[in-house]
């Protein structure tokens, strides 16, 4: 209906429509274009009359309203009808929505141009909330008195005790009214579901998520078992508080006969398919044979499907299992609680072991029998694999802190021991001397030749303790690494060994040159060391050889010390780097600790090795490797 207003003067209209604080009322023209703005559509959307006039009135509807051109809509109607009224979602300055009601008349001149439109908006948000709660209320109720011979439907307090009871609730568990009203719901449970707290926590799902909704067994009067269709609802009252529960229980134990066999397909589909990727699925009778096989099964034990179904699942077990029967305890097991789990070896078809995590699972009709099984296999040979491997790791650490710790009290041991002997026995060689000379011509000669013994021990035990302070000195010493070339350190060893060289007509030989990266003082030693050993254990039969030859290795430098002496048995070879120990020959004048040195400045000091090879009565060769200098690294 077309509306007809007389117009009035400016004063007269700002007073009649800016004392309206309650309604947005504001002009549009035939194109939807805010011409006039009141204080109540300032204070109901947050635009001031500057912010606004000018705009489109689109503006005030949300993107998804926008996006279906409901303004260009709403225009539309109330041009062709005259008027327009709805409600809908509507939207602040500040972003902020609201419910609102909306008038839209349609104005025209005295001649019936459309010259615009009067729009009235109204905030009903509050109005809204508190119809939708009224409909949700006139919904439950409806349900609750539908249907309600099909279906028990009762109230529930917030403490999950019953306050009301239909006939349906009556006719499916068989209590009357008197005999409930009450009573917690949780009598309608079985015994093992209310130990699991599953009415509790099916009211706590309600509140949580506004309803809870699932199937189980229950029980009725006289404890008649039937399989339930439940759905819980929380009630609230206008202010929001939890009033208690709506409470609707369906039987459904006539439609679960009726699919049993389809959700027992689907069940065995649904074993199969999940988790195939890397592991091997496969289902059994109940006497253990194959009656399906996956990808993932024929890919780990490398059977094809009609090369395994029917068979029975024992032949993956070892001999020793199958003895014991272990593939029947699992097959009990499973049976009886419903599951079982191992780790062992399997068998492949090609004969090969793999470390297997097996899951067993039985497979129960409606009526709960056990109708077969579900059987999934892991190779985890490398996660153990990978274990045992950190575990033995970790063994070797704690060894070597234990073996350093040790060494570090060896070391303080040897130094406090070598300083207190050296003193008194520097006194006991001086009064031997003394006793040679001053007495020597007038002795016998047996006591004379005990003398001399005397002091060979005294030489022997001197030798020994300044070989203690040196192994002390370098157990705390760092190196000080420079580029050193072999033949430079060679030639420091000969000249330091020029007396031994000579006494045995020793010939020592260097054969190759190259640089080394490490500290040149404890370099000489071990040379040193290596070859003044070659020349003491020298063959009875023929002079002492020593070659020293040089090689170069793609990250290190060989030098290998070859002898041509009497060689070291192969049941001391593995113990000679040992501190202290000396082969069992009486020849043998060593104190045990010039290799054990030896091998420590080369790899614990240098980061090198140091390997030996020897052949009794042909000779031995130690090889060290040590990093190469920075000439042969930037070669490299």
């Amino acid at each position: 209906m077309t509306k007809h207003f007389q117009l009035l003067d400016d004063r007269q209209f700002r007073l009649l429509v800016n004392g309206i604080v309650d309604y947005g009322i504001y002009f549009l023209d035939v194109n939807g274009i805010v011409r006039s703005w009141n204080l109540g559509a300032q204070r109901l959307k947050g635009y001031s009359e500057k912010d606004i006039v000018g705009k489109h009135f689109s503006q005030f509807y949300t993107d998804e309203d926008r996006k279906a051109q409901e303004p260009q809509r709403v225009l539309l109607e109330a041009a062709e009808k005259g008027r327009f009224e709805g409600e809908g979602w509507r939207v602040k300055k500040d972003g902020e929505r609201f419910w609102a009601h909306v008038v839209l008349d349609r104005l025209q001149d005295s001649q019936g141009n459309v010259i615009g439109f009067a729009k009235i908006t109204k905030d009903i948000t509050e109005e809204k909330f508190a119809r939708d709660k009224l409909i949700e209320s006139e919904r439950r109720f409806r349900l609750l008195v539908s249907n309600v011979v099909d279906y028990a439907i009762y109230l529930l307090d917030i403490n999950g005790e019953v306050s009301s009871w239909n006939a349906g609730a009556k006719a499916l568990k068989g209590y009357e009214e008197e005999e409930v009203l009450g009573k917690h719901f949780s009598m309608f449970y079985l015994p093992e579901e209310i130990e699991a707290k599953k009415p509790w926590r099916a009211l706590h799902t309600a509140t949580r998520d506004g309803r809870f909704e699932g199937y189980g067994w229950r029980q009725g009067k006289g404890g008649k078992r039937f399989w339930a269709h439940v759905v819980i609802d929380p009630i609230y009252d206008e202010n929001g508080e939890l009033m208690g529960f709506a409470k609707i229980t369906q039987d459904m134990t006539a439609q679960r006969e009726q699919d049993a066999a389809l959700r027992e397909s689907e069940q065995r589909f649904r074993m199969l398919v999940e988790q195939v990727q890397g592991q091997s699925m496969y289902m059994l009778d109940l006497e253990g044979n194959i009656t399906s096989w996956n990808a993932g099964a024929q890919a780990l034990k490398g059977y094809r499907a009609d090369e395994i179904i029917g068979q029975n699942f024992s032949q993956f077990y070892p001999e020793d299992a199958r003895g014991i029967g272990k593939h029947l305890k699992a097959l009990r097991t499973a049976a009886t609680t419903g599951r079982y789990a191992d780790t062992g070896e399997r068998l492949k078809k090609d004969g090969s072991t793999f470390l297997a995590e097996v899951v067993m699972e039985a497979l129960r009709d409606d009526q709960g029998r056990v109708m077969g099984f579900a059987k999934i296999t892991r190779d985890v040979s490398d996660r153990e694999e990978r274990k045992l491997e950190q575990q033995y790791q970790k063994k070797i650490q704690q060894q070597m802190v234990e073996l350093e710790q040790s060494n570090q009290e060896l070391e303080q041991m040897a130094s406090i021991v070598a300083h207190d002997i050296k003193a008194p026995l520097r006194n006991v060689a001086s009064l031997v001397q003394l006793v040679q000379l001053d007495h020597g011509d007038d002795m016998p000669a047996d006591a004379l030749s005990d003398l001399q013994q005397a002091s060979e021990s005294c030489v022997k035990l001197q030798e020994m303790v300044e070989a203690l302070l040196e192994y002390a000195r370098f157990q705390r010493k760092t190196p000080v690494p420079t580029t050193v070339s072999v033949s430079h350190i060679m030639k420091s060893v000969q000249q330091t060994l020029t007396k031994e060289i000579e006494a045995e007509s020793a010939t020592v030989e260097l054969d190759g040159d190259a640089s080394l990266w490490g500290d040149r003082h404890m370099l000489e030693l071990v040379l040193q060391n290596l070859v003044a050993n070659a020349i003491k254990y020298r063959h009875p039969e023929r002079a002492p050889s020593v070659c020293v030859v040089v090689r170069t290795l793609p990250q290190a430098i060989q030098i290998d010390i070859k002898d041509n002496g009497r060689g070291i048995p192969e049941k001391h070879q593995k113990r000679v780097f040992d501190m202290f120990y000396r082969a069992e020959n009486k020849d043998n004048l060593g104190h045990g600790m010039g290799l054990s040195s030896c091998k420590k400045i080369v790899e614990k000091l240098h980061g090198g090795r140091m390997d030996l090879t020897s052949t009794t009565e042909v000779g031995s060769c130690f090889s060290v490797q040590l990093p190469r200098g920075e000439k042969e690294q930037n070669a490299a």
